[in-house]
């Protein structure tokens, strides 16, 4: 006669428990992974969209072309920036067009080239925008007021030495860039400039409905 036995009802009952909760464990923890895989391609997502918004900040600026004609001249004050650009986002590279950068009233960068507008949400709000002149002073608009012109040696014509946009989000984003000074008939270098804060890929090509 065989003198083996099974498992009575409680001890079965006390493995199903066991089982049950390292099944609840496992699963917490499969999601809890899943949902950090998650949030960090989100966020790699957001910075690589940051990324190229400021390359093309960077490089629309830093191409601008210096003119005297009233339809292309470089025009800025506190919230938007209107200028001729050798490298426009919609555009082709090389031909100076007419663009603008300018804050909607949630200071959200637009970019603006030929009637056709981008929202630039991958940006933080902007807090303003300064404009140096030869004297290294920085004006709030350009051209400076006329009381501040003579000292500054701006004229019409003339672009700012440097653009400064200062982003507000939890702590204030400042960030300086040179605008180069070449004629409309002559494109400038592609290694002037100071980066916006990325670097060397600007995203180039043609720029989305919305970023």
């Amino acid at each position: 006669m065989s003198n083996a036995r099974g498992f009575t009802l409680v001890e079965l009952l006390v493995a199903i428990v066991l089982v049950a909760l390292a099944s609840t464990l496992v699963m917490q923890g499969i999601g809890q992974g899943l949902g950090l895989v998650g949030r960090v391609t989100r966020d790699q997502g957001a910075a690589y969209h940051e990324l190229m918004a400021r390359g093309w900040l960077r490089d629309s600026i830093g191409a601008a072309a210096a003119v005297a004609s009233a339809e292309g001249e470089f025009r800025g004050v506190a919230n938007a920036v209107t200028l001729l650009s050798f490298r426009p986002l919609l555009g082709s590279e090389g031909v100076a067009s007419p663009i603008s950068w300018a804050a909607d009233a949630e200071g959200r960068l637009v970019y603006t080239e030929r009637e056709q507008s981008v929202p630039i949400t991958a940006l933080p709000p902007l807090g303003y925008i300064e404009y140096q002149d030869a004297a290294g002073n920085w004006q709030p608009s350009w051209p400076p007021p006329a009381k501040s012109t003579t000292e500054s040696g701006a004229a019409n014509g003339v672009l700012p030495r440097r653009l400064r946009f200062v982003f507000a989000q939890d702590d204030t984003l400042e960030r300086t860039l040179p605008a180069a000074a070449p004629s409309a008939d002559e494109e400038p270098g592609d290694d002037e400039g100071e980066d916006l804060g990325g670097d060397d890929d600007s995203g180039e090509g043609e720029g989305p409905d919305e970023m």
